[in-house]
């Protein structure tokens, strides 16, 4: 019989072993779930990237690296993807976990707000993980 300490230790390692080896990119990872994806991968043994657009969001001790950009600015985004592959290297997992919305309703919103939202949360996202895709399918 297994004891629930020996469960839990046995739970962890195994656990910790399932990324181990891994770089793993998070944007978003000053946020509040991205704080917790970087834990989380982290404790599951994965060398954790942070991506953020400001250098006080990445403050987890549980990153490996840092990266600052803005995901309206494609400049911003292609330094960054630059920075990303030299320093770190092909990642062998992309979260993409950057973005927010408004809390309101459709008829406050307007066609400045909508594309704003999209810019950031659709194409935003697309432009910086085309690259990294692309680099991980090449390897």
């Amino acid at each position: 019989m297994v004891s629930q300490s020996e469960f839990e230790g046995r739970a962890e390692f195994e656990g910790r072993a399932e990324f181990e080896g891994k770089t793993v990119v998070v944007t978003g990872a000053g946020g509040g779930l991205g704080t917790a994806i970087v834990a989380l991968m982290a404790q599951r043994g994965a060398r954790v990237v942070g991506c953020d657009q400001s250098s006080e969001a990445l403050n987890s001790p549980h990153l490996a690296s840092r990266h600052v950009f803005d995901l309206l600015d494609k400049a911003s985004i292609a330094t960054a993807i630059g920075a990303i592959l030299d320093r770190d290297g092909v990642p062998d997992i992309l979260i993409n976990n950057a973005g927010w919305t408004r809390a309101e309703t459709i008829s406050a919103l307007d066609p400045d707000r909508i594309e704003q939202e999209l810019d950031l949360n659709l194409t935003g996202v697309m432009n910086f993980a085309d690259p990294l895709v692309k680099a991980m399918a090449g390897r």
